[in-house]
């Protein structure tokens, strides 16, 4: 007897199938970044900058949705799926410690130039707020960065990743 709920499928046929469903429930990728600039007119006040390459594909987006605390948290993280971009996030911890987002933006790749553009936009935003801390992991290019956007400023180190490379240096088993 052939039953169909038995069958194995690879990785590759239920990615295929989950992405089949998905663009039947809602947009593809390409769909929704055409859609975006609706998202600026319905939400005013929200500040918006793009970049896009000479055949008009998006290089860089940057979007403000909060406003400034008295403390920046920088970080990236590695998009998955089709297209590989990195995300660069942008949040903000006020005096009560709670946590904000001030900005989003999606680059091509973690590196100085994709910061310094991002970064940037943000201080655009911002203003030039003097001796604001912005605290990031050990990234060279956010420092960097840092550095040459915001000139009066403390760049720190989260503790975590201070902790991990103590750790890492001692021998000693981390934990995530």
């Amino acid at each position: 007897m052939n039953n169909t709920w038995t069958k194995r499928y690879t990785y590759w046929q239920a990615w295929n199938g989950k992405m089949y469903a998905l663009n039947l429930l809602k947009w593809t990728l390409e769909e929704s970044l055409q859609r975006l600039p609706l998202y600026y007119y319905k939400n005013p006040g929200t500040v918006k900058h793009t970049k896009t390459s000479n055949d008009n594909k998006y290089e860089y987006i940057f979007i403000v949705i909060g406003y400034v605390h008295p403390i920046i948290i920088i970080d990236g993280t590695h998009l998955k799926g089709k297209y590989l971009f990195t995300m660069f996030q942008t949040v903000g911890m006020d005096c009560n410690h709670q946590i904000h987002p001030i900005a989003f933006g999606v680059g091509k790749t973690e590196n100085g130039e994709s910061w310094i553009w991002f970064l940037s936009r943000l201080k655009e935003c911002i203003r030039d707020m003097p001796y604001i801390p912005v605290i990031s992991d050990r990234a060279n290019s956010i420092e960097i960065a840092t550095q040459v956007v915001f000139l009066n400023t403390y760049h720190e180190l989260y503790c975590r990743h201070l902790l991990m490379n103590m750790r890492v240096k001692m021998g000693m088993q981390t934990r995530t």
